[in-house]
Order: structure tokens, then C-alpha cells, then sequence
């Protein structure tokens, strides 16, 4: 010890730990692999699944193309296993008997091409679809003498890249049955080993993974992106379809898009995800994106009306640009609003932790509460420089006065009503425009 020590003995305390900011830009790809043992694995790049055991054909490999190709995209993304086995098992539906209309589409690579002859059924095209979808490696092709022909993949986990003509004459429905029950028991497990992640992607977008997907997802602090080629979702008439029942669930955290393609044909779920969550929160609206690597999809005006009512996002070239429309949840709220009241929910509780644990005491007192009003105040003040906070409207935050909290709550050191109100700077995408023109 020092002559000095010993005159001005000091302790200094460093108060340099902070509450760990939740996560709100990193996307999880959940898919049935046995790749790695544990539930979930980070990746910076692609061509880091390799390492692993994914190949290029990796349905996990095409999604993470999709993430990284766009601009701006995340540093990072994760790769959860599932244990929910499925077989995946498409419906091909021919929808224009009209001769001389050709059918042309690809399975894995195997092009299927059909020209409608004078005097064909349905059940003549579909067993022409079932001869031609034989040659689709490692899968059982079928026909119901009917209505529609069926492929089902041998093994446990593929996925089928397909790809579909735009003009809607061909009908395609993911009948790929799956137990939502073990998918819901996936995740839970998945985010029990790492709950860093945000934005849920499935490789499967069947109804019954959505669904269950949906479901899970809305119980806690995550998003999820399906993606879904099915005809009925484009079909006003229809309410039984996948994007219906989400709607009747009034789904907040859940945003579809829709797409004439399947697995690895088109990664639009995760291009459009990667577009939402990578801006600071409140810097972007999910809607007027341009998703690199997407091909856009020509709808008729019934489509984009379906599309429309039942909330879903569609991806389409209008006004010379290739735009998504319009990032709406099921609930009518749009996306970018669900994450960014998470943000602020987080930001508030993270700053309001971080006040109570870098001070010895709080003190019960006015200046102690006053001081916990203005770290809730410069919490959301974090909002505008976002542009997630309304910047023309005042920022209130509301703090008990000492003579307002109860004596039980004062012995018990609970603080009661707090309260605060701000308006969102919300996204302009439409307008309105009424003009006079005189000569």
C-alpha cells in the first residue's frame, strides 16, 4: 500500500454490465434434418451449412440464399432441427380444359408439359400428369382418376422445388400432412436451447405447419414469414384455406406471402422476412420492397382481391418496380407495427432493469420516480431516431406522485401506475388523389 492509499482509501464499483437486449433481426430456418445433434446452430453464410452436412439441394441452403441475397440483409441467421417427420405430398389440379392450352411445369428439375387435346377430362390430364411426375427421382406419383394428380416424396424431409405457370391454369395444394402438436414441441425446444433469434422461416409451409407455427409463434415474442402456392388462397370463394383459418385467428404475429412456387423455386417468405427485420425497427415498411432473386408473380384482379381480404402479401410488378403488397397480419395490424411495439416493450423493461441495477438504491421519493419517468421517456425517444416514434406529437409519460401510490405498495416496493402514450410514425403506402382540370 502507498502513502497515498493510505490517506484516500478508494473502492471504485464499475457498473459496466447492462440487461441483454432481446433479439429483433435474426431469422431461424426450422427444418427436419439430422445434421447436428443439438436443436439450433448459427450461420453467417450459406456455404457454412456445408460444413454441416447441408448440400446445395438443401432446401435449408436455398432459404439461406434468399436471406443473404438481399439488400440489406442480416449478419447472421440459425437453423433449428424439427423431429415432426413428413412426407412431402403435392395435389396437381388441371384448371383449363380448353384444347390446344398447354400445361408446362417443373418438379426437381423434371419438366411436365401437356397439351389440352379436343374432348379431354380432368381425369385424362391428371393421368397424364402422373405419367410424366414418374420420372421426378425418389417419389410415388399418383392420380385419383378424378380431379387432381399426386406426388409424395420417399424420403422423410425433402422438399419439392416447383415451379408453376403464371396464368393460374394449373392448380397446386400442399396436402403434406404433418403433427403440428410435435412442430409446436420443435419450437419450444428449439427456443428453450436459444431464444436469440426472432423471425420464424419453415422449409414446409403446409396447413398444418403454418397453423401450428402460427400458433406458437403468437404465444410469445416472435414473427413468422409462411409462404404458400395454394389455389385456394387466391380463390375469393374460398374460406376454408389456410390464409382464412389464420384470419378467423386474428394472427398479429404471423405475415403470409404468397407464391406460384414451392421450396426452393422461390425462397419469398424468406427474402420478404429478411427485408422486415433487418432495418432498425420503424425505419422501413414491409410493403414497395424488391425481393433480389424473386421472380414476381402475374395475379388476376380475382387473385389480388382474395390476396387482399384475406391479408396476405402478395409479390407483383406494378408502376415498373417489383413491389411486395402490403405486410398485413391476419389481425389487420402490419408486421412492422408487431415488432416494433416488441421493441419498445423490450427498449422500456431493458432501460428501466438497467436504472434499478446500476444504482445502489432506487429511492421510494419523488426524485426516484421521476428519475424512472425519464428513463421510460428517453427509452421511447429511442423511437424517433428509428423513425418508429411520431415526431409531431408529444411523447407523454405519466408517473405516480408520492401521495398517489398506496402504503402496501410502499412497504412492498412496487410502483403502480406508470403510464405513457406516443403516436407510431406508421408508412404511408396508398393515396388518394382528387384533381380539377378546366380548359
Amino acid at each position: 500500500m502507498s502513502e497515498l492509499d493510505e490517506i484516500i482509501e478508494m473502492n471504485v464499483v464499475v457498473t459496466d454490465r447492462a440487461a441483454a437486449a432481446p433479439n429483433f433481426g435474426t431469422p431461424l430456418i426450422a427444418s427436419l434434418h439430422t445434421n447436428f445433434g443439438e436443436r439450433v446452430r448459427e450461420y453467417s453464410t450459406p456455404d457454412d451449412l456445408l460444413d454441416d452436412g447441408f448440400t446445395t439441394s438443401s432446401p435449408e441452403y436455398a432459404v439461406a440464399q434468399a436471406i443473404k441475397s438481399q439488400d440489406p440483409t442480416v449478419q447472421r441467421f440459425k437453423v433449428g432441427r424439427l423431429t415432426a417427420s413428413f412426407n412431402h405430398t403435392l395435389h396437381f389440379i388441371p384448371n383449363n380444359l380448353t384444347p390446344g392450352y398447354v400445361y408446362s411445369f417443373t418438379v426437381d428439375g423434371v419438366t411436365v408439359e401437356y397439351a389440352v387435346e379436343s374432348g379431354d377430362s380432368a381425369a385424362d390430364i391428371v393421368g397424364e400428369f402422373e405419367s410424366q411426375l414418374a420420372a421426378v427421382s425418389d417419389a410415388t406419383a399418383s392420380n385419383d382418376g378424378t380431379t387432381h394428380a399426386t406426388l409424395t416424396a420417399n424420403n422423410a424431409g425433402h422438399v419439392f422445388s416447383v415451379t408453376l405457370p403464371h396464368d393460374g391454369g394449373l392448380r397446386v395444394l400442399d396436402a403434406t400432412v404433418v403433427s403440428g402438436s410435435t412442430l409446436a414441441s420443435d419450437l419450444a425446444a428449439i427456443d428453450d436451447e436459444d431464444p436469440d433469434w426472432y423471425a420464424l422461416l419453415l422449409t414446409l409451409n403446409t396447413e398444418d405447419a403454418i397453423l401450428a407455427a402460427a400458433a406458437w409463434c403468437e404465444a410469445r415474442t416472435k414473427v413468422f414469414f409462411p409462404q404458400s402456392a395454394d389455389w385456394d388462397v387466391v380463390d375469393p370463394a374460398q374460406t376454408g384455406d389456410v390464409a382464412s383459418q389464420l384470419l378467423a385467428g386474428s394472427f398479429t404475429r404471423t405475415c403470409g406471402i404468397w407464391k406460384r412456387a414451392i421450396g426452393s423455386a422461390a425462397c419469398a417468405a424468406a427474402a420478404f422476412a429478411t427485408q422486415v427485420v433487418t432495418p432498425a425497427p420503424g425505419a422501413a415498411t414491409p410493403a414497395h420492397k424488391t425481393l433480389v432473386g424473386v421472380p414476381v408473380d402475374k395475379l388476376r384482379p380475382g387473385e389480388r382481391t382474395a390476396l387482399t381480404n384475406k391479408r396476405w402479401t402478395r409479390y407483383t410488378s406494378f408502376g415498373g418496380f417489383s413491389r411486395t403488397f402490403e405486410g398485413l397480419t391476419p389481425s389487420g395490424r402490419f408486421i412492422d407495427v408487431t415488432r416494433g411495439v416488441d421493441w419498445i416493450k423490450a427498449t422500456i423493461q431493458q432501460d428501466l432493469a438497467n436504472y434499478l441495477y446500476v444504482n445502489p438504491k432506487v429511492p421510494y421519493t419523488t426524485s426516484g420516480l421521476e428519475g424512472a419517468r425519464g428513463v421510460i421517456e428517453n427509452a421511447i425517444r429511442k423511437g424517433l431516431a428509428t423513425g418508429l416514434v411520431a415526431d409531431d406529437t408529444p411523447i407523454v409519460v405519466n408517473m405516480p406522485t408520492i401521495e398517489e401510490t398506496a402504503l402496501e405498495d410502499r412497504a412492498a416496493r412496487i410502483v403502480r401506475g406508470a403510464s405513457f402514450s406516443f403516436r407510431l410514425a406508421g408508412a404511408a403506402h396508398r393515396f388518394i388523389v382528387n384533381g380539377t382540370v378546366s380548359v
